[in-house]
């Protein structure tokens, strides 16, 4: 009977070893990717940058006899941005890959617009069947980049299929709540909310949140990242790997998060340290991988401002005195 009982003892111990050697490996394979995607992010980011900045000087050069010199260059960088692009298509998340192609999409058609009101017309050669040829290529290709529109509304097709898992739409003035069971490794998605609070008590895999007016937002430990799209005057309370924020304004986020949290294209964000808790949160914080004493919550990218000693006008912290308590949401 002893005998027996040392041996289920060593079997236990020995399923408990490797549970915890391959938490260990998701740890370091979940880390490797995010070092991978911020890495992108920053590149993308600087490269775009740099392409709008240029787009803008070309109006300025049409007397100056450098423009077809500037436009191959601004070629060029498009160019390095789409092997940019082709390259991450592995490990890039679903939305990551979709803002990108709609960010070049979106550069493509201003560089092409420059490119055929600036450039002077050639005169009749042999060649232009060639030329023709090829900007009819370039056409197709920027009609594929842009068969969905740049605008926020137009949504891929695998953002929508993930946003069916779970999550709340088209909701006004409510308290929405999601529970544990309901959201424990799923992709969470809240879109066109008004008025609302919503409560995510679980550990979800991925969050979504996009055209959100005057909303507070308050999720349990996130395993990946958190977008945020196009939201007006939102409260968030979010622990994740990453948190992107973009097209939005006035919004506050109470936020731990492994990395450095991302905006783009905002205006007026705040930052404070993650300050929601419920019955359950220290379980969810070992379940998501995500360490619950590290904050990291003044660490921000602003895609929108690269002066590297000024900074950036579009994002500050919120003041102590300045931030709420949700103990009674």
């Amino acid at each position: 009977m002893e005998a027996r009982r040392e041996v289920v003892t060593e079997r236990l111990k020995a399923r408990d070893e490797e549970r915890k050697k391959a938490e260990e490996t998701r740890r370091e394979d979940a880390g490797d990717a995010e070092k991978q995607i911020d890495g992108f992010a920053r590149q993308f980011g600087a490269l775009r940058t740099r392409i709008e900045y240029k787009l803008s000087l070309s109006e300025g050069l049409v007397s100056s006899g450098r423009l077809d010199e500037h436009l191959n260059e601004i070629g060029s960088e498009l160019q390095s941005a789409r092997k940019l692009l082709s390259d991450a298509q592995l490990f890039l998340p679903t939305y990551d890959k979709w803002a990108a192609n709609r960010a070049l999409a979106a550069l493509q058609s201003t560089f092409e617009e420059r490119n055929g009101l600036l450039a002077p017309k050639k005169k009749f050669a042999f060649k232009s069947r060639r030329k023709e040829t090829a900007a009819a290529t370039l056409g197709d290709e920027r009609e594929e980049a842009s068969a969905t529109p740049v605008g926020v509304d137009d949504r891929p097709k695998e953002v929508e299929s993930l946003a069916t898992d779970s999550g709340f739409f088209d909701h006004s003035s409510v308290v929405l709540t999601k529970s544990a069971a309901e959201v424990n490794g799923k992709d969470v998605s809240l879109d066109r909310l008004t008025d609302c609070t919503v409560k995510v008590l679980g550990n979800p895999s991925t969050v979504r949140a996009s055209r959100l007016v005057d909303c507070t937002v308050l999720v349990g430990p996130v395993s990946t990242s958190v977008f945020v799209d196009d939201c007006v005057r939102v409260t968030f309370a979010v622990a994740c790997r990453q948190l992107r924020v973009h097209s939005s304004s006035d919004c506050h986020f109470y936020v731990r998060v492994a990395s450095r949290s991302v905006i783009e294209d905002c205006r007026g964000i705040r930052f404070a340290p993650f300050a929601w808790s419920y019955d359950g949160i220290e379980r969810h914080f070992a379940s998501s991988g995500i360490d619950g004493s590290a904050a990291n919550w003044t660490a921000v990218d602003d895609f929108d401002w690269l002066v590297a000693d000024v900074p950036s006008p579009n994002w500050s912290f919120l003041e102590p005195g300045d931030r709420v308590s949700f103990d009674s949401v």
